[in-house]
């Protein structure tokens, strides 16, 4: 599932670094790091199994990021509006080392912010795909999917405002939603066009129309898809940069939607101006600024919430939820202190506005049409829509369970100086990572497989391609059944061409990056069917094998066997990297040269014919071990980091001719034997040698 995360403040700034990188559980670290201890269970019923909460968080959020922050700078130049508007910045790849993305968070402070993380179903990864979703002032930002949106598209689109639906600028079903919710929003409007975009709306207005967006989805999937179609999942925020409105709606009668967390006194953790850190425990010796200086604001977070709290609860358990922000009033930096007795007739005066718009809608929709389908009534009439939840005091602070709360009392007066002791280890920077070795088996030299999958594919280029997909950065006996299992459903070219990437995700959905390596796989079959590899013509991949190689060679350029410059003969074929390129060389490449009928140089013609593996230097441990293999049966010891190869001597051959298992410590591989039955240990110790 996508995730995503919404700031919003009358007055107090946040710095996007301090909301977005540096938590333990940020947006930028849930790409591949998940931390959701506490789900409602799909069985309202029953408690979350600890399995359910492994598939849950299971997906990566790998396919791209998006975030608007509200800033005011257009009005020092010639803007004379003083509008807050939306800066939008949107990339392809995921946030963990986009470098523009950390510069803009180091370097940004914003009264509102949208950040979102997205997980792609079935759209391409394309920035334009990205949400937040800007309509002039207006940010939407969206979790789940509409069922069948393929199939009610044509017809959703009709209800679309012509200037909204010409804004449309990617695929997704979640764009599509901003436009409508867009229509309904503007549809009171005197103006027409653009010009309705920066217009003010209240926050039950936007409320309203997230109201009618949803019942408008509904009543085209009960016309056209009937009582087939499945639930959908909508889970929508949407900001002026003043006001947010948001949403978890999901119709089925026993499944929960993913629940978004809310806080409005987690910013004094997550700013650096404040005593507390988002790490509990540790303080902040940075700190100016006391917590009680903090202003007033709102943070939802659908995914995992930033912090570890001590207390865990669930969200609020309902099919439907909606938060909001009140309208801010006087100086938001200076300290709260609204008696409970104006509270209390704020939010009775909110309320009574709100039922009677409410009440005014559900009178029109009962002189429209009946529709059958059940949800749509529960939308329209329930009053968890048209009115804050009960467990949700708009003018009081909360304390979430969800975020760390401020550790220093409000009472600045009964604060006493304490003296904070620098830790000696930094609490900003992680630890060194233990570094892992890695062991492999080693086959005798006799042996005539060293158990490679490779070896097993070596005689269908294209499938072991394929393969190359699925084991690079997965282990084998976990990428390999699903390998088999994909390759049963589409056993030639023409089929996996012509699959559906929805389909292969959903095969390969349990190894992790599914989404682009499905892509992968189709567009490797269309390219395969229309330019499969030839002999005597090359193209260029830049950097490969070596920095530099390819530079002189023009995108479009083709070579022959001839020309000198480094080419290859699968570069054109799209989703292949150094390790694909390095497998393919050393079992494949010969044999489509016709230079032997094997990978290993067998039935050449050529006097003193040098198979193309003893070329390839790889950087894959595997692949690495293999070569090692290799060269020993040869009877020379291999340099893995530079290719050169030496004589080897009797003792280490007598040694790996027995095999074992080998391991690489960083400069050399080392071959651990098996000791032989009848002699255990010797002098203590297993015998090791270098490889």
């Amino acid at each position: 599932m996508c995730r995503w995360f919404a700031y919003v403040s009358p007055g107090e700034e946040c710095l996007l670094e301090d909301v977005l990188i540096t938590p333990a559980h940020s947006l930028s670290k849930q790409v591949h790091d998940h931390y959701l201890p506490k789900l409602i269970s799909h069985d309202p019923e029953n408690v979350t199994s600890e399995h359910e909460i492994s598939v849950r968080n299971r997906l990566f959020n790998v396919d791209g990021l998006g975030i608007a922050w509200y800033t005011t700078v257009a009005s020092g130049f010639g803007d004379g509006s003083g509008q807050l508007k939306p800066a939008l910045y949107k990339n392809s790849q995921p946030p963990t080392n986009d470098a523009n993305f950390h510069s803009i968070c180091a370097n940004t402070a914003t009264t509102a912010c949208f950040a979102h993380i997205r997980a792609a179903t079935a759209t391409s990864t394309t920035p334009v795909n990205n949400h937040p979703f800007v309509f002039g002032r207006h940010a939407i930002m969206h979790n789940g999917v509409v069922f069948g949106f393929i199939k009610i598209k044509r017809d959703l689109e009709d209800l679309i405002d012509d200037d909204i639906f010409e804004h449309i600028q990617g695929s997704t079903d979640s764009e599509h939603v901003a436009a409508l919710y867009m229509t309904m929003l503007t549809k009171t409007s005197t103006e027409k066009g653009a010009n309705t975009w920066n217009s003010h709306y209240s926050a039950a207005a936007m409320s309203k129309a997230l109201t009618e967006t949803f019942i408008a989805i509904l009543k085209l999937q009960h016309q056209i898809l009937g009582e087939s179609g499945e639930a959908n999942s909508l889970n929508v925020a949407v900001t002026d940069g003043k006001q947010l409105v948001a949403f978890r709606f999901r119709n089925h009668d026993t499944e929960q939607p993913p629940s978004p967390y809310y806080s409005q006194s987690a910013g004094v953790t997550l700013n650096r101006k404040y005593p507390d850190h988002p790490t509990e425990g540790i303080k902040n010796p940075r700190a100016f600024k006391k917590p009680e200086e903090h202003g007033r604001h709102i943070i939802v977070a659908k995914g995992s919430h930033l912090t570890k709290a001590t207390k865990n609860t669930s969200s609020p358990n309902a099919r439907q939820m909606r938060i909001r922000t009140p309208a801010s009033h006087g100086n938001c930096n200076q300290r709260r202190t609204t008696p409970a007795k104006r509270r209390r007739s704020s939010n009775k005066a909110i309320k009574a506005e709100e039922e009677k718009a409410t009440e005014q809608t559900l009178d029109q929709n009962t002189k429209k049409e009946e529709v059958a389908q059940s949800w749509i009534d529960d939308l329209s009439s329930d009053s968890s829509l048209s009115d804050p939840p009960s467990d949700l005091d708009l003018e009081s602070d909360i304390e979430s369970p969800y975020f760390s709360q401020p550790s220093t009392p409000i009472k600045a007066s009964k604060v006493k100086p304490v003296k904070v002791r620098r830790p000696t280890i930094s609490p900003y920077f992680p630890r060194q990572p233990v570094k892992r070795i890695t062991c492999l088996p080693f086959p005798p030299l006799e042996s005539t497989r060293f158990g490679l999958m490779q070896e097993r594919l070596a005689h269908d280029p294209f499938r072991m391609l394929v393969a190359t997909i699925f084991l690079n950065k997965t282990r084998g006996e976990q990428a390999m059944p699903v390998y088999f299992h994909l390759m049963s459903k589409y056993p030639t070219v023409e089929s996996l061409a012509n699959a559906n990437v929805e389909d292969i995700t959903r095969i390969i959905h349990s190894l992790g990056f599914q989404n682009s390596r499905a892509r992968k796989c189709v567009e490797l079959a269309n390219a395969w069917l229309s330019h499969p590899p030839e002999k005597d013509r090359r193209y260029r991949k830049l950097n490969y094998p070596s920095r530099g190689d390819g530079r002189d060679v023009q995108p479009e350029e083709t070579l022959s066997d001839h020309d000198q410059r480094v080419a290859w003969e699968i570069a054109h074929l799209p989703g292949l990297g150094a390790y694909a390129l390095d497998s393919w060389r050393i079992f494949c490449r010969d044999k489509l040269r016709g230079l032997s009928s094997s990978w290993n140089g067998e039935s050449s013609q050529i006097t003193e014919f040098e198979p193309e593996w003893k070329r390839v230097v790889p950087t894959d441990k595997e692949l690495r071990a293999y070569l090692t293999w290799m060269w020993l049966k040869l009877g020379y010891v291999w340099n893995k980091e530079t290719g050169a190869r030496t004589v080897a001597d009797q003792g280490t051959l007598a040694r790996a001719k027995e095999g074992g298992v080998v391991h690489d410590d960083g400069q050399y591989l080392i071959l651990t034997t098996m000791p032989p039955k009848d002699d255990l240990m010797r002098n203590g110790e297993r015998v090791k040698t270098t490889v």
